[in-house]
């Protein structure tokens, strides 16, 4: 259904785009920014589902997808609004010449840079690390200074030969008088990471980890219900499979005065043997075996009201455990909610945060600092036996 949605979104942008940018207008420009608009709304239905999974998850999002895309897509799009023809118009024409922003840069480029800002100002207020790709983490304050003092360098080159390009084709090639502009947005975004790289990297601190205290713990419970969505699935009894059992009956129904007595004749010591039983006590059948594990693969699986595979998921990449992939790797369970993480990315959460992620539950000071860890393999069978089960 997916790929469905995406090919039918681009077939209908191709088809604007080569009707009125180049049978009508006959330009390359038009066609290219109709073809822009498509990809757009397509990274931002992309970027909607990966936050409303994120949120469901009650996940930071502290992954290079929210890093990065972004504001990476902020810049292309404000940098593109010059070849947008009538899009590109400048607003501030007829107030402040020099600086210039467009209909373009608001629709497209605006919402996706003030998220990427505050995503960034989390990197220094709220993120411990910052999983650049599948499990590999860097440190969120290390890793944003670098990143900041890069974008900083490519927004100022840029802007600097821009104009420098645009005087030397206006002053040698046209023989017109320029006078210098510069990108109204651009400059409010440097500004903007100057001030989070001053505030922040110099005058500020690590930020440390929260204490466990009744106050920190209601706050958090404010923001999990303040989540329209369902974040934390409620945990129910689990219908596990059961045996047939004898009827109980009961003593008011038949006392045991109305039974009558018999006389059993005592037999002596040398009874004939019961070698069939001691048989299946020594080697049970592989039935009996599998009704035994069973009430384990119970203990391992994650608390929800209507189990899905998506819940077998790790609460932090969102990634079912794989062989071999993951066979270095272990899995740790929430005591809680009994959902699985990666063990080394529950580490990496452990560092930052005393909660679960996915339940928003207190964890056991013992257990943070010795979790348990549990085998890929023998969590893969734990979601066959799930499978089996259907």
């Amino acid at each position: 259904m997916l790929k469905i949605r995406t090919a039918l979104i681009l077939l209908f942008t191709i088809g604007i785009a080569l009707f009125y940018g180049l049978i009508i207008l006959e330009s390359w420009n038009t066609f290219l920014s109709i073809v822009l608009i498509g990809l757009w709304i397509l990274f931002t239905i992309k970027f909607f589902q990966k936050r409303k999974e994120y949120k469901e998850y009650n996940s930071p999002k502290n992954t290079s997808f929210f890093l990065l895309c972004p504001l990476g897509v902020a810049m292309f799009y404000s940098i593109w609004s010059y070849f947008t023809g009538f899009w590109g118009e400048n607003l501030l024409q007829d107030f402040f010449p020099r600086l210039y922003i467009s209909l373009w840069i608001i629709i497209f480029a605006l919402p996706y840079f003030l998220y990427s800002l505050w995503t960034l100002r989390s990197c220094f207020t709220k993120f411990y690390v910052v999983y650049i790709f599948r499990t590999r983490s860097l440190n969120a304050r290390k890793f944003v200074i670098f990143y900041v003092i890069f974008i900083l360098i490519i927004l100022i080159s840029y802007m600097v030969n821009y104009n420098i390009v645009v005087f030397y084709y206006f002053f040698y090639i046209v023989q017109q008088t320029y006078y210098f502009s510069f990108d109204f947005m651009l400059i409010f975004v440097c500004c903007v990471l100057i001030y989070l790289f001053v505030r922040h990297a110099i005058f500020g601190s690590p930020r440390a980890v929260p204490e466990l205290s009744s106050d920190y713990l209601a706050r958090r419970r404010r923001r999990l219900e303040g989540i329209t969505s369902t974040p934390v699935r409620p945990a129910a009894p689990r219908a596990t499979p059961t045996t047939p059992s004898r009827p109980v009956v009961s003593s008011s129904a038949t006392p045991r005065t109305s039974r009558p007595a018999t006389t059993r004749t005592s037999t002596p010591s040398t009874s004939r043997p019961r070698p069939s039983r001691q048989k299946a006590a020594s080697s049970p059948t592989p039935s009996r075996q599998s009704a035994v594990a069973r009430p384990s693969y119970e203990k391992l699986m994650p608390k929800a009201g209507i189990l899905s595979l998506e819940d077998f998921k790790c609460i932090f990449c969102f990634e079912l455990p794989k062989i071999p992939a993951d066979e270095r790797r272990g899995i740790v369970i929430c005591p809680n909610c009994r959902h699985p993480a990666h063990a080394d990315e529950f580490k990496d959460w452990a560092k930052a945060s005393p909660l679960c992620s996915r339940c928003d539950a207190p964890i056991p000071p013992s257990f943070l600092r010795n979790p348990k860890v549990i085998p890929v393999k023998t969590y893969l069978e734990v979601i066959k036996e799930y499978k089996r089960k259907g």
